[in-house]
């Protein structure tokens, strides 16, 4: 895509998906679901998107991951762990919350049972994913860039509001994605202990 320039005509604002709301498919190793695709009517299937952020459960102890070349991947374990097996390369053993990224177009396989949070980006995004627990003292700054970047939260235990123009509140299992057209600060307001996913998306502005 040399000489491509991205423009988001109206900046997403707030997204909301609550964990009721959520849809789930069917995958060769267990369970997927898709929290956030970009473009909006871009689909996995044909392999159109610039990223994809969601979440998968593995229940065949030995699995093959879907070649996904072009992509950048990002692996986090909410619970159970997984054995990554790349080609040609030393096994990985990756327990909860942690993280690793590889080249979604190398031969990978897994052993283990796991639920995992997936991040996949192409080459006109970078993405960023970590693992974030906070209490009741704290409230968190989720500092938004402007309208090439894209902020996810994925509540993986706890409740909390996010206060932006307005406040929404977000459950366990709830996912909220952030963009704006102009610098801001959003914040995350525990109302008890909770545990997130946070992910950030920089969309490259041009291509050269």
């Amino acid at each position: 895509m040399h000489g491509t320039t991205i423009k988001i005509k109206m900046a997403l604002g707030f997204f909301l998906l609550s964990k009721k709301d959520q849809s789930h498919q069917q995958w060769s190793g267990g369970q997927t679901t898709q929290f956030f695709i970009y473009p909006i009517h871009a689909s996995y299937e044909n392999r159109n998107f610039i990223f994809r952020i969601s979440s998968a459960s593995v229940t065949e102890f030995k699995t093959v991951f879907t070649n996904l070349m072009g992509f950048h991947r990002s692996l986090m374990i909410l619970s159970g762990s997984l054995k990554i097996i790349h080609h040609n390369c030393t096994p990985k053993l990756v327990m909860p919350y942690d993280c690793i990224e590889f080249d979604g177009g190398i031969q990978t396989t897994s052993e283990g049972i796991a639920t995992d949070f997936n991040v996949m980006t192409s080459k006109l995004a970078t993405q960023k994913v970590r693992f974030v627990q906070l209490n009741t003292q704290h409230a968190y700054s989720l500092d938004l860039l402007g309208e090439n970047h894209f902020k996810g939260i994925y509540l993986i235990r706890g409740q909390a509001l996010v206060s932006t123009r307005n406040e929404y509140r977000l459950n366990e299992g709830d996912f909220v994605m952030l963009n704006e057209s102009e610098q801001s600060t959003a914040t995350l307001i525990p109302e008890s202990n909770i545990s997130i996913v946070e992910v950030d998306i920089i969309l490259e502005a041009e291509q050269k």
